[in-house]
């Protein structure tokens, strides 16, 4: 029974279930009546004996199947590396890919906790491959200006100097890094400023031109929570890539918000010029013309 249970299951899923209770109670009692036998005899099954593991060796020659090998775990980990990281953008799809690649390639997967070993192994990979590559796009001047971000300098306040222009006092990072929820034109002043501060930097957006979105939200979520000093210990080519991440998101964010902050405030000023509008009309109704003459004749 614990034989047959084994090759259904993995004809289907390309894998051994782990444990007796892995597979659903009505699975095993469809395959009893197939094989007739009863099925509380796949609860007695020993997953661990050598019966078990020559099983197992039966049903991988049948099935056209190997075992996973060294060598698969690097051509694995460098597959993933190269395509699945870049497009995958949710959790469990390179888990997924893996399991899709292995199956194509006629690869009995590994534990579960091993897999996941290689998939983080891939997402080092591919993270510092193109953290390097980020890093030789950037010229010195960009690479002086972005670690510049982190420079303490002062107090912690925003100070405008001649000519409109904004000087951050204190780690500029964590000034960019404010929202400004209040409607008024203080508030779109000071976004505009980190607006204009942001592009002296020069770091344009094509900077990332060949990387999937959801590889440089991820990167911009992560630029968003770190604190300057670990972003201060962290190898060069991370931090700029993290640091440029950051601004070109973060220029695209105060651009959607000073939209969002002008069109408040027209609907602001519209709503208040219809009510001076209205209170004017009710005003002008309410005048009784010939007021003097008619209480003269009450």
């Amino acid at each position: 029974m614990g034989f047959a249970v084994m090759l259904k299951a993995f004809q289907h899923e390309g894998k051994f279930p782990y444990n007796s209770h892995e597979v659903p109670e009505a699975v095993v009692e469809y395959v009893a009546r197939q094989v007739d036998v009863p099925h509380e005899q796949y609860r007695e099954f020993n997953w661990r004996s050598r019966n078990s593991s020559y099983q197992r060796q039966d049903i991988r020659a049948y099935c056209g199947f190997r075992e996973f090998t060294r060598d698969d775990a690097e051509t694995l980990t460098a597959w993933l590396s190269q395509a699945v990281m870049p497009r995958a953008f949710r959790a469990g799809a390179v888990t997924e890919a893996a399991f899709g690649w292995l199956r194509a390639a006629g690869i009995e997967p590994p534990s579960a906790g091993r897999l996941q070993r290689f998939v983080d192994s891939a997402q080092k990979q591919y993270d510092q491959h193109l953290c390097q590559t980020i890093l030789e796009r950037l010229s010195e001047t960009q690479q002086a200006s972005l670690d510049g971000l982190l420079a303490v300098e002062g107090t912690t306040d925003l100070t405008e100097v001649e000519g409109g222009d904004l000087v951050l006092r204190g780690c500029a990072l964590q000034q960019l890094r404010v929202n400004s929820e209040k409607r008024g034109v203080e508030s779109v002043a000071q976004q505009i400023e980190k607006l204009r501060f942001l592009r002296r930097l020069d770091v344009s957006e094509t900077l990332f031109a060949d990387v999937s979105p959801h590889v440089l939200v991820r990167y911009r979520e992560r630029a968003a929570t770190e604190s300057p000093s670990h972003f201060r210990a962290q190898a060069v080519p991370v931090r700029l890539t993290l640091l440029a991440a950051f601004c070109v998101t973060r220029m695209a964010e105060l651009t959607d918000a000073l939209v969002t902050h002008l069109i408040d405030m027209v609907h602001h000023i519209n709503v208040r010029a219809e009510r001076r509008v209205e209170k004017k009309f009710v005003a002008a109704f309410r005048k009784v013309n010939h007021r003097a003459f008619v209480i003269i004749r009450l």
